[in-house]
C-alpha cells in the first residue's frame, strides 16, 4: 500500500497535481492542513481515498483536526501539529500519540520534512508545498508486511522550456 502525505500547499494546486504525477501507485492522499481544501479538485478527477486534516490555516472547514486511523494494521495519529507545539518539538505530539496508540505519526505544520523514529512512533512530517518554498516536498508512506516506511520525496522544479 502507498500513501501519498502532502501539507502546507497554501493554495498552490499545480504542485500537488505535479506530486501525484510522480507516483505511479498511489492507494490514498492524505492532507495534513493549511489549505486541506486543495485536495477537492483532486478528488474530482482521481478515484482514490482523501483524508483530510485542517491547520491553523484553514478557516471555517469543519472537518476533524486529529484522525486516528488503520492503514492494514498499522494505527495513524493524522494532524496539523501546531496544537501540539510542534515548532518547538514533537515531545506533546509524542506523548499524545503513545498515549491513543498510535504507531505512526502524520503531521505538518513547520514547513519541515521529516522523518524521526521516537519511543517507537514513526513521525513523518512532508514538508510543504507552497509555493515560495525553496525546496518543496512530500511524502511516500509504504506498509509492506505489516510494517510502515517512509520517505520524503522533493518536487523537481519546473523545467524551462
Amino acid at each position: 500500500m502507498n500513501i501519498v502525505v502532502i501539507s502546507d500547499t497554501h493554495g498552490n494546486y499545480p504542485a500537488m497535481i505535479r506530486a501525484m504525477e510522480m507516483i505511479q501507485e498511489v492507494d490514498a492522499i492524505i492532507h495534513l492542513g493549511d489549505f486541506c481544501d486543495d485536495l477537492l479538485p483532486l478528488e474530482a478527477t482521481l478515484s482514490r481515498p482523501f483524508i483530510r486534516v485542517p491547520g491553523n490555516c484553514d478557516i471555517g472547514v469543519r472537518l476533524p483536526r486529529e484522525l486516528l486511523l488503520r492503514f492494514g494494521d498499522i494505527p495513524f495519529l493524522l494532524c496539523h501539529g501546531d496544537a501540539y507545539g510542534v515548532k518547538g518539538g514533537v515531545g506533546r505530539l509524542t506523548d499524545h500519540a503513545r498515549r491513543v496508540g498510535a504507531q505512526v505519526v502524520l503531521f505538518g505544520h513547520t514547513h519541515t520534512p521529516l522523518i524521526q523514529v521516537s519511543h517507537g512512533l514513526l513521525l513523518v512530517n512532508p514538508g510543504t508545498l507552497e509555493k515560495e518554498s525553496p525546496s518543496p516536498t512530500f511524502a511516500l508512506i509504504t506498509i509492506q508486511d505489516g510494517a510502515a516506511t517512509a520517505r520524503i520525496t522533493p518536487l523537481p522544479p519546473i523545467p524551462l522550456s
